[in-house]
C-alpha cells in the first residue's frame, strides 16, 4: 500500500510549525515577510525548511496514518520509521532523495545534508500565504487625458471667482476691538489689590507678562522635571544577566535543548530583518519575545550543553558577544 508520506507531511504543516521524520530530521515553517520587486508584490508568506537536529520523534506522522489508514499505534510507528531510514538509505547510496512537492535532499562534498525547497503553490492559503501578484503601469495616455481636465476645471474655477464681487471684510476691524479689550482687561488686573497669583507674578511688570524672561518662567512652581523620561540605564548586550543565570523560554513549539541569542532588538522589524539574513545563510534561526519588550534573535545550537558551549565559544571568539538560551 502506497501511504503517499508526502501528503501528510503538507496536511500536517497547514497545522503545525513542525513534523519530524524520527532519527533523520523535521520540517519546519519559516516565516517571510512581505516585499516588492519592480512590478511584483509578494505578500507575507511561510517557507518549508529542514533541521537536522529535530530527530526525536513527536509523533505526528504516527497519528496521521493510524487516522487515514486504521493501523495500530506499533503498525504505524514502524511505517514511519522505515519511511525515515529509506531517505537515510538513499542519501548515503545516490547522494539525493526527491519529494514531488516538497522539496530534494542532497549530499554536500563536506558530508552535510542539504534541503532545497521548491517553489509550489500549496492548498491552503492560510496556512501557505497568498500567490505572488504583479500590478500593471497605467498608459501614458489616460494620465495626459486626466491631467489637461484637471487644469481646465482649475482654470475656469479661478475665472469664476474673479467675476465675483467680494465683501469687505469685518474680521480687522473685529481684532482691533479684541484687542483693545484684552489690554484693558490686564491693566485692571495689574490694579487690583487682591491676592490671586503668585508673588512672583504679581510683582512682574506688565512688559514681563507678555515677554517673561527666564528667571520669571522657573519661578512658577508647576514646570515639568523633562530630565526624568530620559533613559539613563540602557539595557547590556545580554540583558541584565546575573550570576551567569541561564534564562528559559519554556514553549512547546520550539525543540528543546540550547539557543545562541545572538542579538536583541527594541525594534520587532530590524529582528526580522536579521533573522530573515540568518535563515537566507541556513541557519536555524528564530525570534523570541523578551519580557522586557526586545526581541531576540537566536539560533538552535544543540539538545547538549556542552556542544552548545563549543558553538558559543567558537562564535564569540569569530564575531562578537553572545550568550546561551534554554527551552
Amino acid at each position: 500500500m502506497d501511504y503517499n508520506f508526502e501528503e501528510h507531511i503538507l496536511d500536517l504543516l497547514k497545522h503545525n510549525d513542525c513534523v519530524t521524520l524520527p532519527g533523520f530530521g523535521g520540517f519546519i515553517l519559516k516565516s517571510v515577510p512581505s516585499a516588492i520587486h519592480g512590478n511584483t508584490i509578494y505578500p507575507p508568506s511561510k517557507k518549508i525548511a529542514f533541521n537536522t537536529s529535530l530527530t526525536q520523534n513527536d509523533e505526528l506522522l504516527t497519528g496521521s496514518l493510524m487516522g487515514k489508514y486504521g493501523l495500530s499505534y506499533d503498525q504505524a510507528k514502524n511505517k514511519v520509521l522505515a519511511f525515515s531510514q529509506h531517505i537515510s538509505y538513499s542519501l548515503k547510496k545516490e547522494k539525493y532523495f526527491r519529494f514531488q512537492k516538497i522539496g530534494a535532499f542532497s549530499v554536500s562534498e563536506d558530508n552535510r545534508i542539504v534541503f532545497k525547497p521548491f517553489i509550489v503553490d500549496f492548498p491552503n492559503k492560510n496556512s501557505f500565504g497568498l500567490k505572488r501578484f504583479h500590478i500593471e503601469k497605467l498608459p501614458k495616455e489616460v494620465i495626459k487625458k486626466t491631467t489637461k481636465s484637471v487644469k481646465k476645471t482649475i482654470a475656469r474655477e479661478k475665472e469664476a471667482r474673479k467675476e465675483k464681487t467680494r465683501k469687505p471684510s469685518r474680521l480687522p476691524l473685529m481684532g482691533l476691538v479684541s484687542s483693545v479689550l484684552l489690554a484693558i482687561g490686564m491693566i485692571g488686573l495689574m490694579a487690583s489689590p487682591h491676592t490671586t497669583a503668585p508673588k512672583a507674578t504679581q510683582e512682574a511688570g506688565f512688559v514681563n507678562l507678555l515677554f517673561p524672561e527666564d528667571s520669571f518662567i522657573e519661578s512658577f512652581d508647576n514646570q515639568a522635571d523633562w530630565s526624568k523620561e530620559l533613559d539613563t540605564n540602557p539595557l547590556s548586550p545580554k540583558e541584565n544577566q546575573e550570576n551567569g543565570r541561564m534564562l528559559e523560554l519554556n514553549r512547546n513549539d520550539l525543540a528543546k535543548g540550547y539557543y545562541l541569542v545572538v542579538g536583541s532588538y527594541a525594534s520587532k522589524t530590524n529582528a526580522e530583518r536579521k533573522e530573515t539574513a540568518l535563515f537566507n545563510q541556513g541557519q536555524d534561526s528564530y525570534i523570541f519575545p523578551a519580557e522586557n519588550g526586545f526581541y531576540r534573535v537566536g539560533l538552535f545550537a544543540s539538545p547538549q550543553y556542552l556542544e552548545a558551549k563549543e558553538m558559543l565559544s567558537a562564535h564569540v571568539a569569530n564575531e562578537k558577544d553572545a550568550w546561551l538560551i534554554k527551552n
